[in-house]
């Protein structure tokens, strides 16, 4: 834990090399110590399906969702909503620069009772 789901418009002007940005928001995610480097799972999902506000092909959009166990402060979850905003910033500035880009983080808690997990343990 934490797991991140980001979703994103075919129209950002960035090529995303995703190796790269998984490892530095890694990096955000573990910069408070909130969290074990080895725990935090990244994927994203390219939408080539979407319609913006009135259509305009203009805008485009980087929605990350961060999935946590409950039990977290509301000024801890703002934090680290806030960190990875402004890394989203930094990583689609062209972006922002050039078209109407919205960017979002949304911290989603899982509640710990109801949550399960598996690990084999097996390294490379």
């Amino acid at each position: 834990m934490p797991h991140c789901k980001i979703e994103y418009s075919t129209n950002l002007i960035e090529e995303i090399n995703f190796n790269d940005f998984f490892q530095k928001l890694h990096t955000v995610l573990t910069s408070d110590n909130l969290f074990k480097i080895n725990d935090i799972k990244s994927r994203a999902i390219k939408f080539e399906d979407y319609f913006i506000g009135n259509g305009n092909h203009n805008k485009c959009f980087v929605a990350v969702t961060i999935l946590i166990l409950a039990g977290r402060t509301t000024e801890v979850k703002k934090r680290l909503s806030e960190n990875v905003l402004e890394f989203l910033k930094d990583q689609f500035s062209d972006s922002l620069n050039k078209l109407d880009c919205n960017l979002t983080v949304r911290i989603d808690e899982i509640e710990k009772e109801s949550y399960s997990k598996f690990n084999s343990g097996k390294t490379e």
